[in-house]
């Protein structure tokens, strides 16, 4: 049985320790982190079941000093990495893959997108099984479910997108969630696309009320999950996903009931 690996720093002296495993072989892991301090960690690899693997992950970082620790990360089979910003333990990534390096880079990666620049892997682990399914859970996944709506009352054409998911743009701050420093630089691109194709559809060659309409500023933040503190702590990614869906669909039979034409506008 595989074995996870704990680097800690002190100072220029590192630490390696293991977490405790299941002695049985099973495909579930977890990562609980302290929404407070992500220092405070704790990892759980091939448990039989997905809620014996969170008990042991919160119960790991609980040893480890966090006082606040939720589960970030689940994933059955392959491997998952945790890393961290140097001097700024609040400042992570991580990701799952087949192997320790994919998951290492993964976690990198977004990590990077936060502002990260000098990151080290503070944890890796690989369960005995190749990876079968992984899915970020609120409520420290960081990201957002959202969707843009743009309805024009003259013309009675309603223009909108399916749900967008972004990751790494959300954080939780006092039992609320607030947007990172960097989610409108993350997100302001996809609200411009999308003012941008509505714009050219109203207006076409128009010239005054097309640039007019141009130099809106976009809603960015569009209709998302922020917005209502609509983060259910136990819903699933997929879950949350057709919440939005289900939000999506109301507001379009609003609109067609109201005589609009309703297009989806795809932003990518």
């Amino acid at each position: 049985m595989k074995k996870i690996i704990f680097l800690v720093a002190f100072g220029l002296a590192f630490i390696a320790t293991t977490a405790q495993t299941n002695n049985q072989k099973g495909d579930f892991a977890s990562l609980a982190i302290d929404s407070r301090n992500g220092e405070q960690y704790g990892w759980a690899i091939n448990y039989t079941t997905q809620s014996d693997a969170d008990a042991r992950a919160k119960k790991e970082c609980e040893r480890n000093g966090g006082n606040k620790c939720q589960i970030v990360l689940r994933f059955k089979g392959g491997c998952g990495a945790y890393v961290v910003e140097r001097g700024n333990p609040n400042l992570y990534g991580w990701g799952t893959a087949d192997t320790r390096q994919e998951a290492e880079q993964i976690a990198k990666n977004e990590a990077q997108i936060q502002g990260g620049n000098n990151l080290v892997v503070r944890a890796w682990g690989c369960n005995d099984n190749p990876l079968e399914e992984s899915e970020y859970f609120s409520p420290d996944s960081n990201g957002v479910f959202l969707f843009h709506l743009y309805p024009n009352s003259e013309k009675k054409q309603c223009f909108i997108t399916n749900p967008i998911y972004q990751p790494n743009v959300a954080k939780k701050m006092n039992d609320k969630w607030v947007w990172n420093y960097n989610a409108k630089e993350i997100l302001y691109p996809k609200a411009k696309k999308f003012l941008d194709l509505v714009t050219e559809k109203l207006y076409g060659y128009l010239g005054d009320l097309k640039e007019k309409a141009i130099n809106q500023k976009p809603n960015w933040e569009g209709l998302n999950e922020i917005a209502n503190q609509n983060y259910a702590l136990d819903y699933s990614h997929s879950e949350r996903k057709e919440s939005m869906e289900r939000s999506i669909q109301k507001i379009i039979d609003h609109y067609k009931n109201e005589g609009y034409t309703v297009e989806i506008i795809p932003v990518d």
